[in-house]
């Protein structure tokens, strides 16, 4: 009587099926397990605070030098403001007279040159505002406190900056 077999390639699939289960039990039993693996608490370096401290606020002292440069520059705002009130009127006037004109024509032209001489209130208003902030940067540069008078002053400066440099574009927009 013959026996069947199981077709060549079937038997080496076995075979290999067998070997590959063999290999992978004994490469198991090499392991090793006496390793201690990390622990998954936190290690002391991540334990560390790496905040900054709190440092304490420096404390406001009078300064008469400074309070002298701010009320001169106050004087400086005021000035520069009383000069651009009537110059912002002139070429409201003069912007509303020239609606409709030609660029070129006389009208166009004297509202252009209203407009060109608010362009010196609003540098002068820039760099009062740039010295404003040098002094200030420098203050806290030595570790000094925000000068309530001075950052005050700041304020308006800048307030006062937006609205001539908004009255001059929104002149400038209606020319166009």
């Amino acid at each position: 009587m013959t026996l069947y077999r199981a077709p060549a390639p079937a038997r080496f699939r076995r075979l290999g099926l067998g070997l590959a289960t063999v290999a992978l039990s004994l490469a198991a039993a090499c392991a090793d397990t006496r390793h201690h693996y990390p622990s998954l608490l936190p290690r002391p370096i991540e334990q560390r605070e790496d905040l900054e401290p709190v440092r304490p606020h420096p404390a406001l002292v009078p300064d008469p030098a400074l309070d002298t440069q701010v009320t001169s520059e106050e004087h400086t705002l005021a000035a520069i403001t009383a000069r651009a009130d009537p110059l912002i009127e002139r070429a409201t006037a003069a912007v509303a007279a020239a609606q409709g004109a030609k660029p070129g024509s006389d009208a166009w032209l004297e509202a252009q040159r209203a407009l060109s001489a608010l362009v010196s209130p609003r540098t002068d208003l820039a760099d009062l505002a740039a010295r404003l902030d040098d002094t200030s940067i420098e203050r806290a540069h030595k570790g000094q406190a925000a000068y309530p008078a001075l950052e005050g002053l700041r304020a308006r400066v800048e307030a006062e900056l937006t609205r001539v440099s908004a009255k001059i574009d929104d002149l400038s927009n209606q020319l166009k």
